[in-house]
């Protein structure tokens, strides 16, 4: 019942790193694994973590998920953890299937944490296009900033970064989009033929959600 993320990319000190991921498919049918046995991790690590010589300090990682399958996860299925300083994180989602996981670190599906409490004057970028979000225990997509100062750019589907969204968020448990302290663009994409559920907590966070797609993406 160990942590084993299937891939785990880490940076040390004030390093870069590109990494491409195609056609690649995961899938824990026995369910092995803890809470932080994700199908992958993008972890730059800083506080509260104790050793300190191992935080990050002005790293950059450009990441690139494409044409993959992400099944059965007990935990989330696709993290992306930014608690360095200073640190950039540049990650593009397409074409990417994710079915019944059990999001139990920071909540989604595909989840990101841009900064936490202790971490300043980072900057994370997230587009996610063309992907299947299904059957999520928890939430489709979950956008965290508990730092306060809004560092994401996270574009689902019509925003700054060029996605041209349709998604499919569908079955959720919790909600499709949980949000703090962000403000991601989310237009074009499915969320079940209906409004997407979603919690939003911070005083100047907000989702952009309108125009939704007509017809279910799957069907076409």
């Amino acid at each position: 019942n160990r942590n084993a993320d299937s891939i785990d990319p880490r940076l040390w000190g004030s390093s870069e790193q590109h990494m491409y991921v195609s056609n690649y498919t995961y899938n824990n049918t026995s369910q092995v694994g803890n809470r932080s046995n994700t199908g992958f991790e993008a972890f730059i690590m800083g506080e509260p973590f104790r050793d300190e010589e191992e935080w990050f300090n002005g790293c950059k990682l450009n990441l690139e998920i494409v044409d993959s399958v992400f099944e059965n996860t007990v935990t989330d299925a696709i993290q992306l953890t930014n608690y360095g300083s200073s640190t950039v994180m540049d990650v593009v989602i397409r074409n990417t299937r994710i079915r019944n996981p059990n999001p139990q670190q920071a909540g989604g599906a595909i989840s990101l944490i841009a900064q936490n409490q202790y971490n300043k004057g980072s900057r994370s970028k997230l587009l996610v296009e063309n992907c299947h979000i299904i059957d999520s225990k928890r939430y489709g997509i979950a956008i965290l900033d508990r730092s306060g100062e809004y560092s994401a750019t996270v574009d689902l589907g019509g925003g700054a970064l060029g996605s041209k969204g349709n998604n499919r968020v569908v079955n959720s448990a919790a909600g499709e989009v949980l949000v703090v302290n962000a403000n991601p663009i989310a237009k074009h994409n499915w969320w079940g033929g209906s409004a997407p559920r979603l919690d939003v907590e911070g005083e100047s966070s907000s989702v952009e959600f309108r125009p939704t797609l007509d017809a279910d993406p799957e069907k076409n």
